[in-house]
């Protein structure tokens, strides 16, 4: 294993991508989290004709770059889907509501796959608003979202902005069971900067420590053992990466193209939250983690499928 760093920068990824290829010739790059580092590290490795596996970055046009670049989470509109689905077909919700700040790109996409599966799933939008979370006043917002009937609203924003949104809500009597959340909202400092202000709130993420699967938490007894520390998400993500690599190098014969090959014949990938495989934007298929919060933490509610 050779580990480059990209110093969390754009440029330094492309760097770190390059020299990974060029100098230590890699068979294959695991890497990197946020979507505008891995988005140039992609257009490195496709131009070099490396595989490139991401096992964070979420945004949908990472891996149309090209053919040679995969992704292990499932991407920000297929998990709006996902939370569509939980909301209509799970909790048989049929008035439902959605709050997003559309200066941010990926709150703004969020929101429009999720009008689109609400729609196709026969539910009905009784709230479609949009927030300017710069301005940390969800005073007039908050009360749409009151008179509106909603019985859940989605609401597709990073966690401050969350944390800052709900104790607001709070103030104004709402309770925090009303909203629902993205993989955004997965800090795990949040439960307890929110206080009971989101007791009962729900929200999706890729993975958690108390995920039921024994592959999970196989994996997790091992990550304490090795660490004395318990998992994040990204760690999970990041083991799912690593295995995924190692297997699809033991499967081909070494080559850019070979290894592409294998990674496009992964059809039994077991995940930490099941079966998955590769779809045709080259992103496993998995299902979601449902969590609730509840006395000052995130607990694992339900796997949530969106197919």
């Amino acid at each position: 294993m050779v580990y480059r760093d990209s110093a969390s920068e754009p440029n330094g990824a492309a760097t770190a991508a390059g020299r990974l290829v060029d100098e230590d010739h890699v068979s294959i790059m695991i890497g990197d989290i946020a979507s505008s580092l891995t988005t140039s590290a992609a257009g490195v490795a496709q131009d070099r004709a490396t595989v490139l596996l991401t096992p964070g970055s979420t945004a949908p046009g990472v891996t149309a770059i090209g053919p040679f670049i995969f992704g292990v989470p499932v991407a920000d509109d297929d998990q709006a889907k996902a939370i569509a689905t939980y909301m209509t077909r799970d909790r048989k919700l049929v008035k439902v509501g959605v709050l997003y700040d559309p200066s941010a790109p990926d709150s703004a996409l969020l929101a429009t796959a999720f009008r689109d599966e609400v729609g196709r799933r026969g539910a009905q939008l009784v709230l479609d608003v949009t927030v300017d979370t710069r301005s940390k006043d969800f005073g007039t917002v908050l009360s749409r979202v009151r008179d509106s009937g909603a019985e859940s609203v989605f609401v597709p924003l990073y966690f401050n902005s969350v944390v800052e949104m709900a104790s607001q809500a709070k103030a104004a009597g709402m309770s925090g069971s009303t909203f629902m959340g993205s993989d955004g909202w997965a800090d795990p400092s949040l439960p307890a900067k929110a206080g009971d202000a989101l007791e009962g709130a729900v929200y999706l993420d890729h993975w958690a420590v108390d995920v039921p699967t024994a592959e999970s938490q196989s994996f997790v007894e091992a990550y304490r053992r090795q660490t004395g520390r318990e998992p994040l998400a990204l760690s999970a993500v990041g083991f799912e990466a690593a295995r995924l690599a190692i297997s699809v190098v033991r499967r081909s014969s070494g080559g850019g193209e070979s290894i592409r090959q294998a990674m496009l014949g992964t059809t039994d990938f077991v995940s930490l939250v099941g079966p998955a495989r590769f779809d045709d934007r080259r992103r496993l298929t998995k299902r979601m983690v449902a969590l609730s919060i509840r006395n000052g933490r995130a607990q694992f509610l339900a796997l949530v499928d969106p197919r």
